[in-house]
């Protein structure tokens, strides 16, 4: 319903919505945008994997929704790949969530409650009209993604890791 609403009131100005999903909400998003005759909402079913890359590089701003029941033990992985994308993010999420969290503290998007419809509209909209926010945005995404999530970084993480469970489970001290 949020992203439903994102269209009604984004029509006016042009935003499209594109949607890459499928079971009971895609197919309730596909009848809604008939019976109440929205054209800027497409629905796609999800798309081979090969091809993520292509979409999210297809966006200005990338949308994240979490219901707060999902919050407290769930770090969507889409949003870590907004991030390495580059993009902004507007996120529906719980702001306890580590993905909110770090959505706000490197300054890559914004964040509302998960029921926040009209503020979750309200975020896309101001973005979608502020062309340098949204580049800024997503340079600091980028910026977060390329400092932790490179190859060498994780692999040195997982050794140390690694390494601290060998040493106790042969009872050394852990480092």
């Amino acid at each position: 319903a949020i992203l439903l609403e994102l269209a009604r009131a984004g029509a006016a100005r042009a935003l499209e919505v594109v949607v890459v999903s499928e079971g009971r909400a895609a197919d309730w998003l596909r009848r809604a945008k008939t019976a109440d005759g929205i054209g800027n909402l497409t629905v796609l079913p999800f798309q081979p994997m090969k091809r993520y890359p292509e979409l999210l590089g297809a966006g200005d701003i990338l949308l994240a929704i979490l219901g707060a029941e999902a919050a407290a033990f769930s770090v969507p992985s889409k949003i870590l790949s907004y991030l390495a994308a580059g993009k902004p993010v507007v996120a529906a999420i719980a702001r306890d969530n580590d993905a909110a969290k770090t959505i706000e503290a490197i300054g890559a998007g914004k964040v509302v409650a998960p029921d926040d419809t009209a503020g979750f509209v309200d975020r896309v909209l101001a973005l979608a009209g502020d062309p340098e926010l949204r580049t800024s945005m997503g340079a600091n995404a980028h910026a977060f993604a390329e400092a932790n999530f490179a190859v060498d970084t994780i692999a040195d993480r997982f050794e140390a890791v690694f390494a601290d469970a060998m040493a106790h489970c042969h009872g050394a001290p852990r480092r």
